[in-house]
């Protein structure tokens, strides 16, 4: 059943299969475990002779790649992770991937591998390039806190203030509806979301109130990564700390 799915060579050299997501969404990636035990301290782990995994990779018979299976991750989100780990070029298909997905869950595989640290420039730029049609394209509170709850994660200081601003600033749905999300606030404190929804009322209480073009209502700042994270930010625009986003 599984041949069904196509192989992806992320390496040529590739000694594992990943056998990545269930199946309703299942994708196959040809891999080196040299270069994920080596920036990933979780596949380090996993491919080590303490688990089935590592055992399998090292039998003296074993002539063709191991397939290790990873029905819980989401096969878009490693995708992205395996071929910024193996600096793969980024194609056109890379960018119709990055533009065609939430980054929520690119941010939980780099986090859940332990690779937010190396992949750190990298992971700036996959933002960077999701951002740059986002004023465009999203006006879905939840879409957009997921990637406020990237960014956040992440540690993208830029980021978090550009999706924070645009959640305040574009956003009509009430924030107080992710409060159920579970996999928004793990990640973002609960005083954080109800400082974005107040200041979004605000927001939108100003436009409603100004006649022609919302363009005339002077736009939300955004929040400060460090002063969320610190539990200092201001329920106004000013940062606390007066560093602002860099």
């Amino acid at each position: 059943m599984s041949d069904i799915f196509a192989t992806e060579v992320v390496s040529r050299d590739g000694d594992i299969i990943l056998v990545v997501g269930d199946k309703a969404e299942k994708r196959k990636l040809r891999v080196s475990s040299h270069i994920l035990s080596t920036v990933s301290p979780v596949f380090k782990a996993m491919l080590g002779p303490n688990f089935r995994e590592g055992q399998q990779l090292r039998s003296n018979g074993n002539t063709e790649p191991v397939e290790i299976p990873l029905p819980d991750d989401d096969p878009k989100a490693m995708t992205l992770m395996c071929r910024l780990l193996h600096c793969r070029d980024a194609p056109a298909e890379d960018e119709r991937l990055v533009d065609n997905f939430k980054m929520l869950p690119a941010a939980l595989a780099f986090d859940k591998y332990q690779v937010v640290g190396p992949l750190h420039w990298q992971i700036r730029g996959v933002l960077s390039h999701w951002l740059f049609d986002f004023d465009a394209i999203v006006d879905s509170v939840t879409v957009c806190a997921g990637t406020v709850a990237a960014a956040y994660l992440l540690n993208c200081d830029d980021a978090y203030n550009r999706a924070t601003a645009h959640l305040i600033n574009i956003c009509e749905d009430s924030v107080t509806e992710l409060v159920e999300r579970q996999d928004i606030t793990d990640i973002i404190p609960l005083q954080v979301l109800l400082i974005l929804e107040e200041r979004r009322v605000r927001m939108q209480t100003k436009m409603s109130v100004v006649e022609g073009s919302s363009d005339e209502v002077a736009k939300d700042g955004g929040l400060c990564l460090r002063c969320s994270k610190a539990g200092k930010q201001d329920r106004n625009e000013k940062c606390v700390g007066r560093h602002g986003a860099s």
